[in-house]
């Protein structure tokens, strides 16, 4: 088909010579001028055909995974706005269930210190309880021993002294000497 417009081209231009009349007034070749229209109209199918549809696609499509891309991105977007709202909502909501177990041990601390300030107390109580049962024990036992030993020695020293009829005066050195031995 090439071949037949070049050779359509070539008798057109043998014609132009020949051709005279308004046109060629003009100094246009009338076959010529057809032949190059037709050269111009075969040229542009081929190209719009087997080019500029092929282009287009090709653009069309590199248009859509643009703009399938940039709404991806703005979902991804999106997504990871929600992502650190929901994270900032989950640390705030830790730090406040945080600071609740902090609040919750401080009292729970508080409470049990007082448990056993006032165990210590009642082990203290207890303690000096036992301590003054004790002290009045060995007191009430120790009072008995003097008790024991005074009339003992009362005893003795009023049998001595009706036995050996001793003067006043020496009745009371003999009660100061043998207080004084036992005490």
């Amino acid at each position: 088909m090439f071949i037949e417009v070049v050779h359509a081209a070539t008798e057109a231009v043998g014609d132009a010579e020949a051709a005279t009349g308004p046109i060629g007034t003009l100094g246009i070749n009338l076959k010529l001028f057809i032949a190059q229209l037709i050269n111009f109209a075969v040229i542009l199918f081929v190209l719009w055909r087997w080019a500029y549809r092929p282009l287009l696609r090709i653009m069309h499509e590199r248009q859509k995974t643009i703009a399938d891309g940039l709404d991806n991105a703005k979902k991804i977007e999106t997504r990871l706005g929600e992502t650190e709202q929901e994270y900032r909502t989950k640390i705030n909501a830790a730090k406040k269930e945080a600071i609740a177990i902090i609040e919750q041990g401080k009292k729970d601390a508080e409470a049990r210190a007082v448990v056993m300030k006032k165990k210590a107390e009642e082990d203290m109580q207890t303690l000096l309880a036992s301590a003054r049962t004790q002290i009045n024990a060995e007191k009430d036992a120790s009072m008995r021993a003097v008790r024991e030993s005074a009339a003992a020695l009362i005893t003795e020293t009023v049998r001595r002294v009706v036995l050996e009829k001793m003067s006043t005066k020496e009745n009371e050195e003999f009660i100061r000497s043998v207080l004084k031995k036992e005490v």
